[in-house]
């Protein structure tokens, strides 16, 4: 054995030969709080990270689905033309399922598994103010919005985002790892 090594050795040994000193209560509680807090994130943070998340991909979602015709940019495709296909009831729905569950899918790459986990938990919560947040976005940027389609639009988002939540949950933390 190198010198080094013998030393590391000499000194683990006697680390574990040495008596244990009890831990002050406090410092205990203080690491043991700080614990819990790491692994149970408050909602308003986990919400606040979402919002930043939602805003840059629900602005790039316009480019494929208008949502209550305001897309910024003109394209020709559209998903607006095939969800019409099944009515504008569905087409509400879909838009609405389809707007906020991007959001919640990409929050996927950003959240910590903690943070995933409690967004699972809190999926309904989480999802419901979102899409609430953005349906308000909606009508503060001058969206036509009547009330039985943006309750069509307000439940399919709803949905989405619990949906998706559920769905990001059993992708990266539930699988079985490689």
């Amino acid at each position: 054995m190198k010198k080094n090594e013998s030393q590391w050795l000499n000194e683990f040994k006697e680390f574990l030969n040495t008596e244990g000193e009890e831990v002050p209560p406090h410092v205990s509680q203080n690491i043991l709080n700080y614990v819990k807090k790491e692994l149970n994130p408050p909602i308003y943070k986990i919400f606040n990270k979402l919002l930043i998340i939602h805003i840059p991909v629900a602005f790039l979602s316009f480019l494929i689905c208008d949502q209550f015709g305001m897309g910024p940019f003109q394209t020709d495709f559209s998903l607006m033309k095939y969800f019409m296909y099944f009515g504008h009831s569905i087409c509400m729905f879909l838009c609405g399922l389809f707007f906020v569950s991007s959001s919640i899918l990409a929050s996927s790459f950003i959240l910590s598994p903690d943070e995933l986990r409690m967004l699972k938990k809190n999926s309904y919560i989480h999802s419901l103010l979102l899409s609430s947040f953005s349906i308000g976005s909606f009508l503060i940027f001058g969206a036509n919005i009547t009330l039985s389609i943006g309750l069509i639009w307000l439940f399919g988002a709803t949905l989405g985002g619990v949906f998706s939540s559920q769905v990001i949950y059993f992708m990266r933390l539930k699988r079985p790892h490689s």
